[in-house]
């Protein structure tokens, strides 16, 4: 008898997913400065655009993970990337600034649903011994498509143009939409489907909420404003304050993704081998706050450049760490939590995106003190949080 050939297992095929979509998604950011460049755009606005993609992210993901729930991953999955395509056609023939800010509205609104529906995924296909692994190997392959999308766009952007960079995102967003065919089919069975539309509502989906989770959640915001909020200053400080074309964006973009793909797939599974999940993340956060305190007193750009791709490998560790605590701050369905999460990350962005904007107008480095800040406020939150629970089990036991 001939061997079997290994079969792909499902999460495998969600990867694929997840690589193609998330690749499409960050083309265009390292041309967007060059876009509001060529539109004679103010400074701040870049802030501004990002929040309200990332305040489309924040309403519609509790929403979208409730949909989910009831009606699968998988139609979540193709809806966001097809109305997602729409949106990014918009934002590219946008000419003022009201016609951007809603582009990049609807582009969170839409970009938000593949989010949560392959993040819920993630988790139902995972059991508690494996989640933490496969939450990284998720992260991994996020943080590397990510870093393909940038160096990808950044490239097209030098080499062609800024526009030349959307057309490309436009075709990826077709195979994006044709990938739902690789989508596993582990959507739940549907309940309630012919229920009002009430049950979608914000406030029916907030119900969840605790204290130990609103703990967490603003652990997850607080981590999200630093990262958003570097991401952002990065880029324009590039363009801006050294006067780089996007392939430097795109270039740094892809050095990052490789460490942190490295982080995530080794560096935080040693360390996980040896020290719970919530010590690491407190340590990995001390980590990001430390070096992004360091950028802020280096002026050499080469050293610039180094300390900042330090920060990208804690910051690409931190993600999943962030990602595997969610199940212990609640036990509400997947699609749900996912959203939840994924709001919080949202709200983290909105705040990020916009201190980053209004800081940059009073000192280009103004922003990589403000995000100092955060990274360390999020690690008193995970202190705080990792205490709660550490009663909680206590208090069960003594009980029993």
């Amino acid at each position: 008898m001939k061997p079997r050939k290994p079969r792909l297992t499902p999460f495998t095929l969600l990867l694929v997913c997840v690589f193609i979509s998330n690749t499409s998604h960050n083309l265009v950011h390292p041309v967007t400065p060059s876009l509001l460049s060529e539109l004679q755009m103010p400074d701040y606005i870049f802030g501004i655009i990002f929040a309200c993609m990332a305040f489309g992210m924040m309403i519609a993901s509790p929403l979208w993970g409730k949909f989910s729930d009831r009606h699968g991953r998988r139609l979540t999955f193709l809806i966001g990337e097809l109305f997602y395509t729409l949106a990014q056609f918009l934002f590219c023939n946008a000419k003022g600034e009201l016609s951007i800010m809603f582009a990049r509205l609807l582009s969170g609104f839409s970009a938000s649903a593949a989010i949560v529906a392959m993040m819920a995924c993630v988790i139902d296909l995972s059991h508690e011994e494996n989640r933490a692994g496969h939450l990284s190997t998720y992260a991994a392959v996020v943080t590397l498509a990510a870093s393909c999308g940038y160096f990808l766009g950044g490239i097209i952007g030098s080499v062609y143009s800024v526009q030349g960079a959307f057309v490309f995102q436009y075709i990826l967003q077709g195979l994006t939409a044709l990938s739902v065919l690789l989508f596993p089919a582990t959507d739940p069975m549907p309940r309630n489907v012919g229920g009002s539309l009430r049950q979608y509502s914000l406030k029916n989906a907030l119900m969840v909420l605790t204290p130990v989770l609103i703990l967490y959640l603003f652990c997850v915001i607080l981590a999200n404003m630093g990262t958003t909020g570097f991401d952002n200053t990065f880029n324009y400080y590039l363009k801006k304050q050294l006067d780089l074309p996007p392939s430097y964006n795109g270039i740094f973009k892809a050095l990052s993704g490789l460490l942190g793909m490295a982080g995530t797939l080794f560096l935080n599974r040693i360390l996980l081998k040896h020290l719970k999940a919530d010590s690491v993340l407190l340590m990995v956060l001390l980590a990001c706050s430390l070096t992004i305190a360091l950028v802020t007193s280096i002026s050499h750009s080469i050293a610039f450049f180094a300390v900042s791709l330090l920060f990208s490998l804690f910051n690409a560790m931190s993600q999943p760490l962030l990602q595997s605590l969610m199940t212990r701050a609640s036990n509400c369905d997947f699609g749900l939590l996912s959203g939840m999460f994924n709001s919080a990350r949202s709200m983290g962005m909105i705040l990020g995106s916009l201190v980053a904007g209004f800081l940059y107008t009073l000192a280009p480095k103004a922003p990589f003190v403000m995000q100092t800040i955060s990274f360390a406020l999020a690690a008193l939150m995970v202190l705080a949080f990792t205490r709660i629970l550490g009663r909680g089990a206590k208090r069960d036991e003594t009980v029993n």
